[in-house]
């Protein structure tokens, strides 16, 4: 498939007069050929699949999307007899981490807990932040999310963080809303940041350099990915290798220990 690829590429540049050097053209119709390839292979994909007998997590998925979301006539009765029996067993459903959710698990869960009748009630949760929405691999789909939060009846926001300290929080604060200076982390007018608190009891310590707190988010930029490494182990190095830095838990002051650094 990569060489029908690149034969077709070969024949469309040569013919670049004919078409006035378009290549945008040209991309477009390497595109087209490409999705027909991949379509190809996704059917001898579920033929093989067939044929072995086995299935993947997203087949599972697909498969009940398919029977759950089915407005075909012909399926319609079996599908009710699935929801009937999700909605008898759970009652309360609390979906976490939901920032990873697809579109056919939201369609699914949203199908079966919505409540369309009216004599059974349940509950469903949607748990999550729109800023953790990272793992592409999961397909975490923000526009899924930002469908959700239209849909559902009420929203609840967990504003106070109880596992850093009050000047982290502030930083992070100070960090995500946008400024005069038209920064913004987000780059989208559907994310929104919401103040977060530090409560009374919240945790205390200063990352110290000659006895002097340091400002608990620092920025460093990188060209490049050795670049990024270089410097990120240099400062390790220099925090556990230099007297001058210290951390401060409760009052006390010690040496930074390697356990205490976290990369991400």
């Amino acid at each position: 498939y990569k060489q029908k690829l690149s034969d077709v590429k070969d024949l469309l540049v040569q013919q670049k007069n004919y078409y006035g050097a378009n290549k945008k053209l040209i991309s477009q119709l390497i595109s087209i050929l490409g999705y027909l390839i991949y379509k190809q292979v996704e059917q001898q994909l579920i033929k093989i699949k067939d044929y072995e007998g086995q299935v993947t997590f997203d087949d599972l998925i697909a498969g009940l999307h398919q029977v759950i979301c089915n407005d075909d006539p012909l399926y319609v009765q079996q599908s009710q007899r699935l929801i009937n029996v999700l909605q008898d067993r759970y009652a309360a459903v609390f979906i976490d981490e939901f920032q990873d959710t697809d579109q056919l698990q939201f369609e699914i869960f949203f199908n079966v807990f919505k409540n369309k009748d009216p004599r059974k009630q349940h509950i469903l949760f949607f748990i999550g932040d729109p800023k953790q929405s990272i793992y592409a691999f999961r397909k975490a789909d923000l526009q899924t999310y930002f469908r959700a939060a239209q849909l559902v009846d009420d929203v609840w926001r967990m504003n106070k963080n109880y596992r850093s300290t009050a000047n982290y929080i502030q930083a992070m604060n100070d960090f995500f809303q946008p400024t005069d200076t038209e920064f913004d982390a987000f780059k989208s007018d559907q994310m929104k940041y919401y103040v977060v608190e530090a409560p009374p009891t919240a945790r205390t310590g200063h990352l110290l350099y000659n006895n002097h707190p340091l400002n608990p988010l620092r920025i460093i930029c990188s060209s490049t990915k050795n670049d990024i490494l270089n410097k990120t182990a240099h400062l390790v190095r220099k925090l556990l290798k230099e007297k001058s830095f210290e951390i401060k838990k409760e009052g006390v002051s010690e040496r930074i220990k390697a356990n205490q650094i976290g990369i991400l």
